[in-house]
């Protein structure tokens, strides 16, 4: 089931920029970044939408002495994680980056940061989770969760709901 508080995909995750950087990622978390991609390549096959996935590539900027101390600390620990990041000196920066501004001192580079269209994705998987048979809950307010005896059981305004797992995805 899906139960949400509000209209399903009505909120953030309707109306953000539908960035999927994988450079703003702790370094424990980049595994999972990288396995998230390839959900997102197969993702129009399995849920027969087209989400304008793209994997461009993207930046990161640095403006001031201490922003680029971030980025050469960052860089390091996410490369040891295993991401293809590279750093960029102001030159070339210049060279590869005319549009920006001259204060940008430093610059990471991550072929793999990626976007989709939000406006397409959410309609996409409701109409998935609904084909799927999945009750989809909207207006709703959870009352309480008790997970005493193994199972989770959820107490709603539209009644009630069991499960052997549970995902707050807020």
């Amino acid at each position: 089931a899906v139960i949400d508080r509000g209209r399903v995909w009505s909120e953030a995750s309707a109306v953000n920029a539908g960035s999927l950087a994988a450079q703003n990622k702790l370094p424990p978390l980049v595994p999972y970044t990288l396995a998230a991609f390839d959900v997102w390549k197969a993702l129009p096959e399995r849920i027969g939408c087209d989400v304008d996935y793209h994997q461009t590539g993207g930046y990161k900027i640095a403006t001031t002495p201490q922003e680029v101390a971030r980025l050469r600390a960052g860089l390091e620990a996410q490369r040891r994680a295993g991401l293809p990041v590279r750093f960029m000196e102001p030159d070339e920066i210049r060279a590869e980056t005319p549009w920006l501004s001259d204060a940008v001192l430093a610059a990471t580079w991550c072929p793999l940061d990626s976007f989709a269209s939000p406006t397409r994705v959410g309609p996409g998987l409701h109409g998935t989770l609904a084909r799927l048979g999945v009750a989809i809950a909207e207006d709703t307010h959870i009352r309480s969760i008790d997970a005493s005896d193994g199972a989770i059981r959820l107490e709603t305004d539209a009644g009630a709901f069991r499960a052997s797992q549970l995902v707050i995805a807020a």
